[in-house]
């Protein structure tokens, strides 16, 4: 299978794991794989046509039972693989999104089962993501919520960072942000809704746009 088409329904999947609604706007899946909306909505067509996916007409699409275990494969692969440059090979959690974005597509069941079984089964990739397992299963982290849900007031706990590029995990690394860690919002701006936070004493900011790709558990 061509890498692009495996691409493709790994991103249907994520962004409908990311907002929990099943069928995906064309535009958001463009915007998330830096491919104009012409050439994005031919690819879904021959995606439908190939049984992958299940277009609806100005809503979005959605991905067929073939396409979501082609989808959910291909992430655990990713994840699997991320896991073990962080745990194994000693990579930081910023640099191993783009090396596992290569090595997935090289990987058989097989050898990511290997993989898995060698690390003792992880249930959480290095960004708190959970991990399918071989037939699909996914660990349930329970009370989750976006930040960008949150209040100010609100305490809580970041569980997980969804698809955020490495530029901004290396910066919340220099700034010592990562699963488990807490923070208090402070402050919501008005203007552009950038959330203001208080963390180990420090002020720091996360734009809506990462609010949204971030989850936590208030405490």
């Amino acid at each position: 299978m061509k890498h692009s088409t495996q691409n493709y329904l790994k991103a249907i999947y994520q962004l409908s794991e990311l907002d929990g609604k099943t069928t995906v706007k064309v535009n958001d899946l463009a915007k998330k794989l830096s491919i104009s909306m012409p050439a994005v909505s031919e690819m879904m067509k021959r995606l439908e046509s190939d049984g992958y996916v299940k277009i609806k007409p100005y809503k979005g699409v959605s991905l067929t039972a073939k396409g979501k275990d082609l989808g959910v494969t291909m992430v655990r692969h990713h994840r699997i693989w991320e896991t073990y440059l962080w745990s194994v090979l000693g990579f930081t959690w910023d640099e191993v999104h783009d090396e596992a974005e290569l090595l997935e597509h090289a990987s058989s069941n097989k050898v990511i089962d290997r993989l898995e079984s060698l690390m003792d089964y992880p249930q959480f990739d290095p960004h708190g993501n959970p991990i399918p397992d071989s037939k699909g299963h996914l660990p349930v982290i329970k009370n989750e919520q976006l930040l960008s849900t949150c209040i100010v007031g609100d305490s809580c706990s970041i569980v997980r960072f969804v698809d955020l590029d490495s530029s901004y995990l290396t910066f919340l690394l220099q700034h010592g942000i990562a699963p488990n860690s807490k923070l208090k919002i402070t402050d919501i701006l008005a203007f552009d809704g950038t959330l203001v936070c208080d963390i180990n004493g420090q002020s720091f900011h996360f734009s809506s746009q990462a609010a949204n790709q971030i989850f936590v558990i208030l405490k």
